[in-house]
């Protein structure tokens, strides 16, 4: 949907590099834009891209409202869970993923994956190939959207 609710235009602000501005940004509904600006606004991140992509996915009404966002010191701080080390079952150590991750379809799950390997610079969970052929046309656009500000395309700018 790339028309989005005046209040998101409002804060659009100068051209990113390439000329583009956050009404360049594709956004699923006006809902997921303004939780966008909430978000780039509490972690302090426009300029910031491994924020950035983080803000854009969970700012999607279908994560954004699982999440306490008065306790996450981040954009995916609440993604981790329980540490699994060497005793446990995860043979690469990694943390595993919280209830809030379990609660998402496979398409989000792995939306959410995506992201966190972006945000980090490492292999967690996520499995592109088999990840594509679940992925709807909605999620699709989502991650495409969130390569191109994670690849620092963007500079956003929120004052009014």
């Amino acid at each position: 949907m790339k028309n989005i609710e005046k209040t998101v235009k409002e804060k659009s602000g100068m051209p990113a590099k390439n000329g583009m501005t956050l009404g360049d940004v594709w956004f699923s509904s006006k809902e997921h834009g303004v939780n966008f600006i909430q978000l780039l606004e509490k972690f302090n991140c426009h300029k910031n891209p491994e924020y950035a992509a983080a803000c854009y996915i969970v700012s999607h009404p279908e994560i954004f409202h699982r999440i306490n966002w008065n306790t996450s010191s981040g954009p995916i701080g609440w993604y981790w869970g329980e540490w699994i080390g060497q005793d446990d079952d995860d043979e690469n150590g990694y943390w595993s993923e919280s209830a809030i991750v379990g609660q998402l379809s496979s398409s989000y799950r792995g939306l959410v994956q995506s992201t966190v390997e972006l945000y980090t610079g490492s292999k967690h969970y996520f499995n592109l190939m088999g990840w594509l052929g679940n992925a709807g046309d909605e999620v699709y656009k989502l991650f495409v959207q969130s390569l191109d500000i994670r690849r620092d395309r963007f500079v956003i700018d929120i004052s009014e």
